[in-house]
């Protein structure tokens, strides 16, 4: 669940110069979720698990408006529930619709993962990896993949690598690769 608060908006009278704060603001609540075969997962999973199988990632939002002067909410809206289903592919993570499908994977060190963006907007994989026998962690920003695009990356070392589109984090597009030694 990602819950992201969207501050008030710093405001200027054109007349006076003087500046002051809107009295109304914003809470986004998201609930992502996803299914392998119409089983709930929580636990990162192999893609060797996935492969063939069907992977449905579901999101849903909540959108709370506040009047900041008065302390209360005064509406919640829900936006239709977000639905993304796809035949697992091998080492591909699919950029979609504001959600990564798998969001969270197990990988063995040396090997690649490939994600696609077939949507209608950008997005792009920017995140930390955590190498278990590196002192310094590798920054990752891949920038935009265009719709109709992939970018593919190589995990030479264990680790965990933790990563999110900067555009679309607010609605909870985050994702995890853990990266181990080869079994």
């Amino acid at each position: 669940m990602t819950i992201a608060a969207v501050q008030p908006t710093l405001l200027a009278d054109r007349e006076t110069g003087e500046h002051f704060h809107s009295s109304s603001g914003q809470i986004v609540i998201t609930a992502n979720w996803q299914t392998v075969d119409w089983i709930l997962y929580s636990e990162p999973l192999t893609f060797v698990l996935i492969i063939g199988r069907q992977v449905v990632s579901h999101q849903q939002i909540w959108n709370v408006h506040v009047d900041l002067d008065e302390n209360r909410v005064t509406e919640i809206s829900q936006r239709a529930d977000r639905v993304v289903s796809e035949t697992g592919k091998p080492d591909m993570i699919r950029a979609d619709i504001n959600m990564f499908l798998p969001n969270a994977i197990v990988i063995d060190s040396g090997s690649a993962i490939r994600w696609s963006n077939p949507s209608n907007l950008p997005h792009n994989v920017v995140g930390i990896f955590n190498q278990t026998a590196a002192e310094t962690p590798a920054k990752i920003d891949r920038g935009f993949i265009d719709p109709g695009e992939s970018w593919q990356y190589r995990f030479e070392n264990e680790g965990v690598f933790n990563y999110l589109c900067t555009i679309h984090s607010e609605e909870g597009m985050r994702g995890t690769v853990i990266v181990t030694s080869p079994s």
